[in-house]
């Protein structure tokens, strides 16, 4: 159980760190966070729990949530993305996809894809074929290489020759920020149009 606090201490705080990204951080003219500050005083709080106590494990999740909400209110659009995704799970959509839309809006790729996959996609509570397509084609526009490879697959068999622009488009964005699931994904698809151009499927 020691090692279970100590392992979630870690990872918790880990995500706080990512709050501090440059990309992304906080609309121009609006104050910054001390984040750090903020992450000692929450590590003092924390503190007066023991390790193995469960306790400690809810109050840190309670504090890095926290940590979350506030910088989304302070503008930063990763800390946006990540509430929205937490609200998602709650099952509150209507919160969720207001701060997507929110996020997406001033061009966070993340949120554009979120908000088609979570919110209007297949299978989703509010599916909707046109804002799922809208949303997926504003995300691939703003560097999101998992959007440009769902439009891809989207078109494999109506317009090939599309489909060829967006996975090339998606290889060059994901050379950025690489994600190898993303690569295998284009391989896959490239693999596929070189089927169709052969006649073969």
């Amino acid at each position: 159980m020691e090692l279970l606090g100590v392992v979630v201490y870690e990872v918790l705080f880990s995500h706080l760190d990512r709050l501090q990204e440059s990309a992304y951080s906080v609309q121009e003219g609006r104050p910054r966070v001390d984040l750090q500050e903020q992450r000692r005083e929450y590590e003092a709080k924390a503190d007066c729990y023991r390790d193995d106590s469960m306790e400690k494990f809810f109050a840190l999740k309670r504090l890095a949530e926290d940590n979350v909400v506030a910088a989304a209110d302070m503008g930063n659009l990763w800390a946006m993305d990540r509430l929205a995704r937490l609200e998602c799970r709650k099952g509150h959509l209507q919160e969720a996809a207001g701060l997507w839309e929110q996020a997406a809006q001033m061009h966070y790729p993340a949120a554009g894809l979120h908000l088609a996959l979570y919110i209007y996609g297949p299978g989703c509570e509010r599916e909707d074929v046109r804002q799922y397509r809208l949303w997926l084609e504003q995300a691939s526009q703003d560097g999101s290489a998992r959007a440009s490879c769902e439009l891809a697959k989207q078109n494999l068999s109506s317009d090939p020759f599309l489909s060829g622009m967006l996975l090339a488009r998606a290889e060059e964005q994901n050379q950025g920020k690489f994600n190898l699931h993303v690569y295998r994904t284009i391989r896959e698809l490239q693999q596929k149009l070189v089927l169709l151009s052969d006649g073969v499927m």
